[in-house]
């Protein structure tokens, strides 16, 4: 029975997490603001609104017309084509509502799959209550919805090792079954290196039930099972990393690694402030990674205090071990261990402060209980200051003495205040409420402090990854410029290197987020139809970053820019000036620029490097003449031919084309594997021309050109998608069957 207090610091305690809760259910669901950081606007809304567009068409999203010449979608793992909670955000509120009504979504899945793991491992209600708030909705996982697909995977841990610790414990088919669905949603929602770490902490949690071959072989096949109900997905991706740049050198692979005080910044507010530029090569990936000076101090109990079980290393040393793993290249044990695969296949080792996140939150659920168990013991007034008050003294002692004499970031100061207030509430409350071995008040109190500090930080952070939802809607300036039934493309590049958060300063313009649709930044051209030449994200097809990095004019005419976005002055002498509004990037025409679609009766078979240098040359011979890798030469008298697009989708694009003379289909559309033409009915092949563009061997007179993307990696990852989903299916019935008839074989 509870004695006296109990209950009104427990209901403290839940008063301030439901309280956390609905300040932000306000903010996300009632103020009209949603997420709207970097990767927000320039990913994940674009990508929201083209899957839907793609739904409503009875079309599969596997290609995108809009983005570098096109570029497969589905392959793109970040968007999170099949990612049913996405799917399902996206139809409730459309694509700029549907990322944040994702992200709370993550918040309910991570609060919950956290809690139950906790419990699993036998922490306390109010271990399992704390752990959950620290992890979910604490300051580092909620500004992290603006990567969603991080966010998304994350979500996943406590469910993934609650599962994990069932097959620990007993290895059975239907532990099975539960660990491959949630590895699957993990992989579904797009952060393949989420996976790595979380497969790392299930297999250790697996193990400290012992080693024994049928739980390893199990979970090995329910991490194949997993990647089976994700090979639609896997097999493009797979395919598309092959021809594409993801990390193409080792300061790309190792940029926004963590420095020391990004790691020591996650329990001291403000540590790491003020932050370098956007491009500065500091840890910029994750907005915030305070977690809470408290929430810390307690991993830090469950580091040092005794009784200890093998769970809770894992957990306690686990954070450690990820916090310095995402230092990167500040840390040269890291470094060495980062370029070795798994890990090197993958860029960012930021990212794996996430994995530390978690682990310390809970850590701190379970050194709430440690603690609270030690003192639960100590009756002696005088042995508790000892406890509590020395360690936390020198704690402060030593915050004071490092903002004074090591060279610390202004935003020490004010985060050394911070630390010592919530250590001394901490000590404080510890040493006033007596236990006499009932520690359920410690645990109140201390929980409610955390919820406290939670609520507090996110008050001072504030809002910066927020707008009004009006400011997202499609609206667009330049796009009411371009010709009806534009088919050219439009180059657009005026961002630079600065922090893209609600303003981005540069030395020409002020630009900012709200006029990322009107100016028809990459990937927010897709939104209106226009096609891109420019595009935002990874992976980049290897050929499209060698062409497009820095681009000479030929280029730009060969794949048919016909507008360019910039901001100052116009990028070729020879533009004509469209509009230039105060304060905003300039829209300007070209005259020189080819069609999307052109014959020409010539055609030379070269090398890949020669074709390079054919499209590069500034006498732009790609205009009569194509540069085939494959195929047949010819050499016809050039003569005036006419190709007009009739309609185009997700993965298709028909065309009339009247050749004056036998010759070649160019098409200025990136040449990619999976991509099928028929002429007239007849099946051709697709060549790759001009080192990036497609062309196809036509006959003289009226032809009637089909062509449609289908890569074989998507037919066979649907069939073994569908053939594992149907095997997990009647596996369960089965299950369930048995579990209906055992009580009437017992009866």
């Amino acid at each position: 029975m509870n004695r006296p207090g109990t209950k009104t610091i427990r209901s403290f305690a839940l008063w301030g997490l439901l309280a956390v809760g609905l300040a932000y259910a306000y903010r996300w669901m009632f103020t009209g603001q949603v997420l709207a950081g970097r990767d927000v606007y320039r990913l994940f809304i674009p990508d929201a609104n083209y899957l839907l567009r793609c739904i409503q068409q009875g079309q599969w999203p596997l290609w995108n017309p809009y983005e570098r010449l096109g570029q497969p979608f589905l392959a793109t793992m970040y968007s999170q084509v099949l990612y049913p909670p996405h799917l399902i955000a996206a139809a409730i509120g459309g694509s700029v509502w549907s990322i944040t009504i994702q992200q709370v979504f993550n918040s309910v899945v991570a609060a919950a799959g956290t809690y139950v793991f906790m419990k699993r491992i036998e922490a306390s209600f109010q271990a399992a209550l704390l752990a959950a708030s620290a992890f979910s909705i604490g300051p580092m996982m909620v500004h992290l919805g603006i990567q969603q697909n991080v966010a998304s995977a994350a979500a996943w841990t406590g469910f993934i090792l609650m599962a994990s610790v069932d097959m620990g414990q007993a290895a059975t088919l239907k532990n099975l079954m539960k660990l491959s669905v949630f590895f699957t949603m993990s992989l579904l929602s797009g952060s393949p290196e989420t996976l790595i770490w979380q497969g790392m902490l299930s297999i250790s949690l697996i193990l400290t039930f012992g080693f024994r071959k049928k739980t390893l072989a199990l979970f090995s096949a329910s991490t194949l099972w997993a990647a089976l109900m994700g090979a639609i997905i896997l097999l493009p991706a797979a395919r598309f990393a092959m021809q594409a740049v993801h990390a193409s050198s080792a300061s790309e692979r190792f940029q926004w690694s963590a420095p020391a005080i990004s790691l020591l910044s996650m329990g001291w507010f403000g540590a790491d402030l003020p932050k370098p530029t956007y491009s500065g090569g500091e840890q910029n990936f994750i907005p915030t990674v305070f977690l809470g000076t408290l929430v810390v101090a307690l991993w830090l109990a469950a580091l040092f205090l005794k009784k200890r079980s093998w769970i809770a290393r894992i957990l306690a040393f686990g954070g450690a071990f990820f916090a310095i793993l995402a230092m990167g290249s500040h840390f040269w044990p890291s470094k060495i261990l980062l370029n070795l695969p798994p890990f090197s296949l993958f860029r960012y080792p930021s990212k794996y402060l996430v994995a530390a996140s978690f682990c310390i939150a809970a850590s701190a659920g379970l050194g709430l209980d440690r603690l609270a168990g030690t003192l639960g013991e100590i009756r002696s007034r005088s042995k508790r200051i000892v406890l509590l008050a020395a360690p936390v003294g020198l704690i402060i002692a030593l915050t004071q003495l490092g903002v004074r004499l090591l060279p610390m970031r202004r935003g020490a100061a004010s985060g050394a205040i911070w630390l010592s207030a919530f250590l001394f509430l901490g000590a404080t409350v510890l040493l006033l409420i007596k236990t006499e071995r009932n520690t359920h008040r410690l645990k109140w109190a201390l929980l409610g402090l955390v919820l406290l500090e939670l609520a507090a930080s996110h008050f001072v952070l504030g809002s910066q990854y927020w707008l009004p939802a009006r400011d997202m809607e499609p609206a667009s300036t330049f796009a009411d410029y371009l010709p009806e039934d534009f088919n050219g493309r439009v180059s657009v590049v005026i961002l630079g290197k600065c922090a893209a958060t609600k303003t981005c300063m540069t030395k020409d313009k002020t630009y900012n987020i709200r006029q990322s649709l009107s100016v028809l930044v990459p990937r927010r051209n897709t939104e209106l139809r226009v096609h891109g030449v420019d595009g935002y994200g990874a992976p980049i097809p290897a050929r499209i970053e060698r062409v497009m990095h820095k681009p000479p004019r030929a280029v730009y005419d060969m794949v048919g820019a016909e507008y360019f976005v910039r901001r100052g002055s116009q990028p070729f002498a020879d533009l004509q000036e469209v509009i230039h509004p105060e304060g905003m990037p300039g829209l300007w025409r070209s005259t020189t620029a080819m069609p999307r679609a052109w014959v020409v009766q010539k055609a030379k078979i070269v090398t890949s490097e020669q074709a390079f240098e054919a499209l590069v040359d500034p006498a732009e011979p790609g205009r009569s003449t194509v540069f085939l890798e494959q195929g047949k030469a010819i050499d016809g008298k050039s003569c005036e031919s006419r190709v007009v697009i009739e309609d185009e989708g997700p993965n298709h694009l028909t065309m009339h084309a009247k050749a004056c003379a036998d010759g070649y289909l160019v098409i200025s559309d990136q040449y990619f594997p999976g991509w099928h033409a028929r002429i007239n009915g007849q099946y051709v092949d697709v060549l790759q021309a001009n080192y990036i563009m497609r062309a196809l061997a036509i006959k003289k007179g009226d032809n009637k050109v089909e062509m449609r993307y289908k890569p074989w990696t998507f037919t066979a990852g649907a069939w073994l998608s569908l053939m594992a989903l149907l095997a997990l299916v009647a596996t369960s019935f089965e299950s369930w069957r048995k579990a209906r008839q055992s009580p009437r074989r017992a009866k």
